[in-house]
């Protein structure tokens, strides 16, 4: 069974705001999302620490200049 925690642990976890996380909710770009009974909704620890690993990938690759061998620089 997953580990769910609240939207506003989420943002701690990531170092923004929960009106960030509602933004990357509205466009897409977050994990999913589990509604408990009561509305409240809740994601997947796991989740999160996939979909932030893959983040600082992407971010890292952006950063480090490509020779045109495609080595990145040192």
């Amino acid at each position: 069974m997953p580990k769910l925690i609240t939207l506003e642990e989420a943002a701690d976890r990531i170092g923004v705001s929960r009106r960030t996380v509602g933004r990357y909710i509205e466009q897409g770009q977050f994990v999913a999302l589990y509604e408990l009974p009561g509305g409240h909704l809740r994601c997947d620890e796991c989740d999160l620490n996939e979909w932030l690993g893959a983040r600082r990938t992407d971010s890292q690759q952006k950063e480090a200049p490509q020779t045109a061998q495609g080595q990145q620089e040192q």
